[in-house]
């Protein structure tokens, strides 16, 4: 971003005039929490990078993440509505201003959104960021805030906060009762398989069993009927390998499930 191509302070003005100066009980008074904040040194800084030749600001900051902090402390806060100073739990206005830095402090994720929408002269930015307030809450919120085509403009930005608390809390039920359907699921499924191999595996398994009695009884006879016994014990043999070959087939089906 040369310098030359930065606009005038003659089209600031026109701009400005153009947009007005937002009534100061709408700001004071609106039902969404708002901050007004001057970018104006972090705005020059970029345009120097730029003028430095540096063309990725995202590439810039993962070789200086230290460079997120020396630009905010450029910026500086100058208001806060009422429903910002309700957000942050402060006592008052200037309670609010006076602890700021101190309850927003340097977020790349939060503040690179909007160093990466100045640097590439975008005409708006948002994100998402956790705050906290004074009494310690946590607070989820979706910010947003129009960026000017002009220096000027960035002395006065307008930061629109939404708490995204009950969201992220329906989220989080929503995402608790999926994981309890998938358990629900899972858990009737075994119960499925169970009853299918206990259908498949207990008939050869009662087999082997009434094959391994009856051998027994022809050697308990006073006289052993050992044809009649090697007979039962064969049936029994027979009907193990049956259970073994479906025991080896339910691992090969189990191996291949997702």
């Amino acid at each position: 971003m040369s310098t030359t191509n930065r606009p005038s302070r003659a089209h600031s003005d026109v701009v400005q005039a153009a947009l007005g100066t937002p009534d100061v009980s709408l700001f004071s008074f609106a039902p969404i929490p708002i901050l007004i904040e001057d970018w104006s040194l972090v705005f020059e800084a970029l345009c120097a990078l730029q003028d430095d030749g540096i063309h990725d600001i995202d590439q810039y900051f993962d070789e200086r993440p230290e460079a997120v902090g020396e630009l905010r402390k450029l910026h500086r806060f100058v208001d806060a509505n009422e429903a910002a100073i309700r957000l942050f739990e402060a006592a008052s206005r200037e309670d609010f201003l006076e602890r700021a830095k101190m309850l927003l402090p340097a977020n790349r994720g939060s503040n690179s959104a909007v160093y990466r929408a100045m640097f590439k002269r975008q005409s708006a930015c948002q994100g998402e960021r956790m705050l906290v307030t004074l009494s310690g809450k946590k607070v989820p919120i979706i910010w947003r805030c129009s960026l000017p085509a002009e220096l000027d403009g960035y002395r006065r930005l307008y930061f629109y906060a939404f708490d995204i608390t009950e969201q992220k809390e329906n989220n989080d039920r929503l995402q608790a009762l999926r994981s309890e359907m998938a358990r629900s699921s899972r858990v009737s499924l075994f119960g499925e398989l169970a009853a299918s191999i206990l259908h498949e595996i207990s008939q050869p398994l009662s087999g082997a069993r009434t094959s391994s009695d009856a051998a027994l009884r022809w050697l308990a006879r006073e006289t052993p009927e050992i044809d009649e016994a090697a007979a039962a014990i064969r049936d029994a043999s027979r009907w193990a390998k049956d259970a073994t070959e479906i025991c080896r087939k339910i691992r090969g089906f189990l191996g291949k499930a997702p």
